[in-house]
């Protein structure tokens, strides 16, 4: 009987003893499955950290090289100017001068650019009247209306600057792919870059060729920003597909670092970016004597 008893005991402590291994092994098991699963999500918001807004600046500065080229090409000096004075400056900058863009511009720029172009030149705004912008996700569309807030608010330069980067940095923190990040970045570029050229000495010559008595001095001089921005963002190609961007900068960065990033992604984009940064440009110089050239469209 003593016996038996033993072994009735020894079976059940067995019996415990399965039971808490198997109800550990289960635990472990749920904990590692939720510790993959908060791993998927970081990584699914985090593999996209490599795409910097600091990295697609370059345009912005190209943006700004243009302005200069066509002004002391295509602008100055020229009592006869018309509309394709202005757009084939900025083309011949973008193919045959600039490096990043070299014989891309040209080949991918085509009517629908000028009509973009005069579209822009009309807005005030950074969406132009009637535009079709169902190529753009409800995410980034949220972030470039801020852009026009910031873009055509009565702030001063330094706090729309100070804005637009509080604003890459809210971008930088989202979860879009990177062909939308690169999109939203460098439209800011542009737009910072703009903001910056039209507030500094480099537009007084500008300026200074339309005299009280021309019918361009009536322009509304806060829509040349806004003109280059909605140029840029209609132009910008909408064919990039995701993970080619940031597939690009892990490149460049492998192969030559920071200084090989800017070919790279423009590599990536395609012709289709510097179309888009010529209209922008040829939209500045445009609103800049819009009253002149209307004739000659």
């Amino acid at each position: 009987m003593k016996r038996l008893k033993n072994s009735f005991l020894g079976f059940v402590l067995i019996l415990t003893t399965l039971t808490i291994t198997v109800i550990s092994c289960s635990n472990e098991e749920t904990i590692m499955k939720e510790n993959v699963a908060t791993d998927n999500s970081i990584f699914a918001r985090t593999e996209n950290e490599v795409i910097k807004p600091e990295y697609f600046d370059f345009i912005g500065q190209a943006h700004n090289q243009g302005l200069e080229y066509v002004f002391k090409n295509s602008i100055r000096g020229n009592s006869n100017l018309v509309y394709s004075d202005i757009k084939n400056a900025s083309l011949h900058y973008f193919d045959k001068v600039y490096e990043l863009t070299l014989n891309k511009a040209a080949s991918n720029y085509s009517l629908a650019h000028d009509k973009i172009v005069r579209k822009s030149v009309e807005a005030n705004s950074i969406f132009i009247e009637n535009g079709n912008y169902s190529f753009l996700s409800e995410k980034e569309l949220f972030f470039l209306n801020k852009l026009n807030v910031i873009v055509t608010n009565d702030k001063n330069l330094s706090s729309k600057l100070s804005s637009i980067e509080s604003l890459n940095q809210e971008i930088y923190n989202s979860d879009l792919e990177d062909n939308q990040l690169a999109r939203l970045y460098m439209t800011n570029s542009v737009a910072k870059h703009s903001l910056t050229y039209w507030s500094s000495d480099k537009a007084e010559k500008w300026f200074d060729l339309f005299q009280p008595d021309n019918v361009a001095a009536k322009v509304n001089w806060d829509n040349v920003v806004t003109a280059d921005i909605a140029a840029f963002l209609m132009a910008f190609p909408s064919g990039v597909k995701a993970g080619a961007i940031r597939g690009a900068i892990v490149l460049g960065l492998s192969s030559g670092g920071t200084g090989a990033i800017p070919g790279a992604i423009i590599g990536a984009i395609g012709g289709g970016c510097a179309a888009g940064i010529t209209a922008a440009v040829s939209a500045s110089g445009c609103v800049l004597a819009a009253e002149t050239l209307w004739n000659g469209w």
